[in-house]
């Protein structure tokens, strides 16, 4: 057991366990540092530092590690851990490159795991303004090839937002759950093709990206889409990327909240919080369901 035990702590601190990934974020590098392109620490490159699919050979790039270098705190990841008690540290960047790529938007990175942790604090990734953009649709299985009647909101997280058209509105609030969880209050009136007055006061825990159907009126579906938003607009799950076997690959934060076990009524009954999929991925058409 004891030799067993040495031989895995020898593994754990090997190269091949400490391998170099390339990361990209997309930050404005403008929120970092001021006048990048005269700035004194950063530098302009002639080629990319390593071939990538995140470089392009026309790819106006810039070095901007020793301008981050003045920011740099806990080199070793460790202090960057939640509730980790540990106070920030000194240091400087240590891994091969962090580089603006000014044409795609991106800071891109190569270096260890927990230095490009410790790199992502720093860039506050995670701190980003939650905006989030939704949009509210009425969708007519009756007429298919036709546009969707629809209202697009953006509104900060916990803000109220409304919109509305002559015979369509709604007011709706977002609020962060846990990513990728969001949960929506929204009211909203409309009249249908036939000219029947609807109305819907109700709440629901969505996931970003995907549209829920709040209500259904005959061949009419009321569906809401929230996806939270970088200040470019794109989406926030989308905007941390990976390079893997040569291709780059959203890398989305994984935080999403456990779920809590079901708790007994007494019989047969229980209680509880069970997810579920979209309608549209249990092989038939949720146009086709019936309320």
């Amino acid at each position: 057991m004891i030799l067993r035990w040495v031989i895995t702590g020898y593994l754990l601190l090997t190269p091949a366990a400490r391998a170099s990934v390339t990361v990209a974020w997309k930050i404005p590098v403008s929120s970092l540092i001021s006048g990048y392109q005269t700035h004194p620490k950063v530098h302009k490159l002639d080629k990319p530092p390593l071939p990538s699919p995140v470089f392009e050979s026309a790819d106006p790039l810039w070095d901007i590690s020793e301008a981050l270098s003045s920011r740099w705190r806990d080199p070793e990841g460790l202090h960057s851990l939640p509730h980790s008690g540990l106070p920030p540290i000194a240091g400087s960047w240590t891994g091969e490159f962090i580089v603006w790529n000014e044409k795609s938007g991106l800071i891109v990175a190569r270096g260890e795991e927990n230095e490009i942790a410790a790199l992502e604090t720093i860039l506050g990734f995670q701190k980003l303004p939650e905006t989030f953009s939704t949009k509210v649709e009425l969708i007519d299985a009756r007429t298919p090839d036709q546009p969707s009647r629809s209202l697009s909101l953006l509104a900060r997280n916990h803000e109220k937002a409304s919109a509305k058209t002559a015979a369509f509105k709604a007011t709706l609030t977002t609020t962060d759950v846990y990513l990728p969880l969001r949960e929506v209050e929204l009211t909203a009136t409309w009249q249908t093709r036939d000219q029947v007055s609807c109305h819907v006061d109700a709440s629901a825990t969505v996931r970003d990206g995907v549209p829920f159907r709040f209500a259904k009126k005959d061949s009419e579906e009321l569906l809401v889409t929230v996806t939270r938003v970088l200040p470019d607009g794109s989406p926030y799950l989308t905007g941390r990327s990976r390079e893997i076997n040569g291709v780059i690959e959203p890398w989305p934060e994984e935080r999403e909240a456990p779920i809590p076990p079901a708790q007994p009524l007494g019989g047969h009954l229980f209680i509880g919080w069970f997810p579920m999929t979209p309608p549209d991925t249990w092989g038939i058409d949720s146009r086709d369901l019936k309320k």
